[in-house]
């Protein structure tokens, strides 16, 4: 019925399942977008090992996906991150996934040793190990530990979403490198939900620096914005959103 009322109107799928069941939900006649989830955690799961083996696997293996439809590739969105590679997939580069998944938690919220990341834990059961991941890209990429090292990760994280085909998008603070919003809990009905950490308000004198390049704010802004001038000239390219 939407599409005989507004033809021009797309269907977006946010699977954050399997793998192999998110690619299920994409076809032309069906959802003719879906966010990246597997993109999107890999990303920082290179960032933390510094090692590119599992989203090298994801880009060759799980990339294509039907003509006329395209992936929503993002560093990250208003939501929490979840490992969501395959475990038979890591297992094939000698990972073990539950372990690796312990790890990953550990680092993004400061708990591993030499982690530069000052994430915060959602849904954490000490329990089972499970939990997920909240905090801006600056604050996961170590604006409050290095600033000059936060800029070159988030330029870095930023650089696949915008080579790797589909459609970037750019989550609103990401681009004056934005930190958590440590404040959050004491906003009636946020404190039970740390994702708020990175939902901030918008930051007035970040935004006033980002033309300033001897600032972080100015040179991840610069370096964004180049970005998306090279990926608007690429022949073929939809416009970054």
């Amino acid at each position: 019925m939407c599409r005989l009322a507004a033809p021009a109107l797309l269907f977006k799928s946010e699977a954050i399942v399997h793998p192999d069941e998110v690619a299920l939900y994409i076809d032309r006649a069906e959802c003719q977008l879906s966010y990246n989830p597997l993109q999107m955690a890999l990303i920082w799961e290179s960032l933390a090992t510094r090692d590119v083996s599992l989203l090298a696997q994801a880009l060759e293996r799980r990339h294509n996906i039907p003509d006329g439809t395209a992936w929503v590739n993002y560093v990250r969105s208003h939501d929490d991150i979840g490992w969501t590679f395959a475990d038979e997939d890591a297992a094939e580069l000698g990972i073990n996934g539950f372990d690796h998944r312990r790890f990953l938690n550990s680092f993004y919220v400061n708990r591993f040793p030499g982690s530069f990341a000052r994430g915060v834990p959602f849904q954490d059961n000490p329990k089972t190990g499970d939990c997920r991941i909240s905090g801006t890209t600056a604050s996961l990429c170590g604006m409050e530990v290095d600033p000059a090292e936060a800029v070159e990760r988030i330029l870095l994280a930023h650089s696949v979403p915008f080579s790797t085909g589909g459609i970037p998008l750019l989550y609103l603070g990401d681009e004056v490198g934005q930190v958590n919003d440590y404040g959050y809990a004491s906003e009636p009905g946020h404190g039970e939900d740390s994702r708020w950490v990175h939902r901030p308000h918008f930051p007035a004198e970040q935004y006033a620096r980002r033309l300033d390049p001897a600032t972080p704010e100015g040179a991840v802004y610069a370096g964004l914005k180049r970005m998306i001038e090279v990926r608007a000239a690429t022949p073929g390219s939809p416009e970054p959103r």
